[in-house]
């Protein structure tokens, strides 16, 4: 019960403040890494990311996403939150590879759509160093 308590409390009182710069593997894919947030104004062209850039201005909204990569202790140990908001008219879908530790390698993880206009929420129930979002689409 605490767990669910603390979920919501945490996706209803995100606080975006902006942290080291993530890196980005290419022009449309992206690395975040714990306690990132970041917001882009995204190029799509036919539907595929072809480039972004990074915005810091709250105000600015269109062709935005924003990225809030969270790592917090729960009762149970550490679980990882991925938050995304979608500024566009239609869906958009990525895909992620997650990464343990410095030990290992990405490894692919599912990911939701995320609806027109909303926010869509991951959790993995542990640990996460990084993840890389890619093959971002808007269908």
């Amino acid at each position: 019960m605490k767990a669910v308590i603390f979920f919501l409390f945490y996706i209803f009182s995100i606080n975006y403040s902006y942290s080291q710069t993530p890196n980005t593997a290419s022009n449309s894919s992206i690395i975040l890494f714990k306690n990132d947030t970041l917001r882009i104004k995204a190029n799509f062209n036919n539907g595929k990311l072809i480039d972004y850039s990074v915005t810091s201005h709250p105000n600015e909204i269109a062709n935005v996403i924003t990225f809030d990569f969270r790592l917090e202790k729960i009762e149970t140990g550490n679980s990882a939150f991925l938050k995304i908001w979608n500024s566009f008219d239609k869906n958009l879908q990525y895909k992620a590879k997650i990464k343990i530790d410095a030990n290992h390698g990405y490894i692919e993880t599912d990911v939701n759509t995320v609806l027109p206009k909303l926010s869509s929420y991951e959790i993995w129930p542990y640990d996460i160093e990084s993840i890389m979002l890619y093959d971002f689409e808007l269908k």
